[in-house]
């Protein structure tokens, strides 16, 4: 796939000066070659009229590559860097034609006076200005507008809302399930086949499909007209044949998938990249550094850091000086190391580190996808439209967004069926809403009448934010509190 939204504008600064250069050069050939003389006048009419059409001929460019028009920030670098070199040329200009006047190649070289080395570049610049205003404002307002980055950028202001698939059933399936139904682009988010908390979520609904059975899940996302589909954990021919067929998926391949999960690939993987490697018996702060991927940058969303039963985002362990360092050393080397390795993905992309008491940063281990466990302290964060940003990751375009995230801490913590009793228990507590600021997620769990039961040890995931880490534990607390595994047994005997 090649780039579309928000792509660097090497590309159309190449058609305006393409034309601005080459047009006069071919007209001075063909009249010289046809024998007739140009006036002057015509000359000067012709070449006030021409950053006008080499304007007209770049910003049909984009609008070709991206069905759309400008945006004010593609519009600001366009005409700044176009602006500077007609001034440059102008003075060139005035250059050259004294060394014409002069019958030799010095007089090029020959000092200039103070008012030929303001007045030209100032009239051209002058001149450029207005006419580039025009064409990027007027004729631009004529296409349909985008916001300045991110793949919404790519589709008109009254895009058709759209239906979503996200393949899991733990919690970090229900967690992106809840935040894709905030977007106004999402219509409906189907998971499946998703858990019994999903199904109470805003715009969302479970799906009965076999994932295995990749025909028959791709002719499910035919049929509900599915515009793009998540994949948090392991389904790699699913990922491989969606993106066969060239439909948007997030996901990760069979050979990411393969390589986080053996750690003596992951070590030969840290050794050839220049990744330090943690020492397995080490001691220090466990963070996960959570990514997106476009298969050739990653993006950080989050850093997430395991805190006894709890995992808290952002990591204390890793400050923004610290983190900054994180990415460098360990996000950006790794993710080059995919793509030299042709491991790289679209999809999700979990470091996990380990900070020594000294800051030294290490790798320990690789999540190619999105684990239940971190996903909940990272989604209740973030703060972007989340369908546009993974829509960007499926289109090589990550290098147009910037994710932001709630400043406030957040903290998630699971709910456990750590008696084998309880793994088929029903799950109280679950009527009363969330205090604000509080969501849970359920990562292991099932309908039974009217009732929930645990379908596994990690039954859900309690997450809330607060103005600093302890606050967060505090909220989380309490929402575990109000919520127990009763044995089925019990509450039969109970009712």
């Amino acid at each position: 796939m090649q780039r579309r939204v928000d792509a660097p504008l090497f590309k159309y600064n190449l058609v305006f000066f393409a034309t601005y250069i080459l047009v006069p050069m071919a007209f001075g050939i063909l009249a010289k070659i046809a024998g007739f003389r140009v006036s002057m006048s015509v000359n000067m009419v012709l070449g006030l009229l021409l950053p006008s059409l080499a304007a007209w001929l770049a910003l049909n460019a984009f609008v070709r590559d991206h069905g759309r028009g400008l945006d004010d920030g593609e519009r600001a670098r366009l005409m700044r860097v176009q602006l500077v070199a007609m001034a440059v040329l102008a003075t060139l200009g005035v250059m050259l034609i004294r060394s014409l006047y002069n019958k030799t190649l010095i007089g090029m070289f020959q000092p200039m006076s103070m008012t030929y080395v303001l007045v030209a570049p100032f009239i051209s610049a002058l001149f450029g200005f207005g006419q580039l205003s025009l064409v990027y404002t007027w004729l631009n307002g004529r296409h349909a507008a985008a916001p300045a980055s991110g793949p919404a950028a790519a589709q008109p202001r009254n895009a058709p809302r759209v239906r979503v698939l996200v393949v899991g059933g733990g919690a970090a399936a229900h967690a992106l399930a809840w935040k894709l139904g905030q977007s106004p682009r999402v219509l409906e988010v189907l998971v499946a086949n998703g858990n019994a908390g999903i199904a109470g979520t805003m715009r969302c609904r479970n799906v009965v499909v076999d994932v295995a059975d990749v025909e028959a899940t791709i002719a499910m996302i035919r049929r509900e007209g599915v515009a793009l589909t998540v994949v948090p954990g392991a389904h790699p021919e699913l990922v491989a044949r969606l993106r066969a067929l060239d439909l948007p998926v997030v996901g990760a391949n069979k050979a990411a998938l393969e390589l986080a999960a053996d750690p003596t690939a992951v070590a030969e993987f840290a050794q050839r990249h220049a990744l330090s490697l943690a020492d397995p018996a080490g001691a220090g702060a466990e963070i996960d550094l959570l990514a997106l991927a476009d298969g050739s940058l990653a993006v950080l969303l989050a850093a997430v850091q395991v805190d006894g039963g709890n995992l808290v985002s952002p990591a204390p362990a890793l400050p923004a000086a610290q983190q900054v360092r994180a990415v460098r050393e360990m996000l950006v080397p790794a993710m080059q190391g995919l793509v030299k390795d042709n491991t790289a993905y679209a999809g999700f992309l979990q470091l996990r580190l380990r900070v020594g008491d000294n800051g030294v940063i290490r790798l320990q281990g690789m999540v190619a996808g999105l684990d239940d466990a971190a996903a909940p302290a990272w989604i209740l964060r973030q703060q972007s439209d989340l369908f546009d940003l993974l829509l960007a990751a499926t289109d090589y375009a990550l290098d147009t967004t910037s994710p932001r995230t709630n400043p406030r801490a957040s903290c998630a913590q699971a709910l456990l069926a750590a008696d084998a009793r309880l793994r088929d228990a029903t799950v109280s507590g679950l009527d009363a809403r969330p205090p604000m600021g509080a969501q849970v997620f359920h990562n292991a769990t099932r309908p039974l009448g009217n009732g929930v039961v645990a379908s596994g040890t990690h039954v859900l995931s309690a997450c809330s934010l607060g103005d600093t880490a302890q606050e967060a534990a505090m909220a989380t607390r309490d929402v575990i509190a109000a919520l127990a595994l009763v044995p089925r047994a019990a509450a039969a005997a109970t009712a």
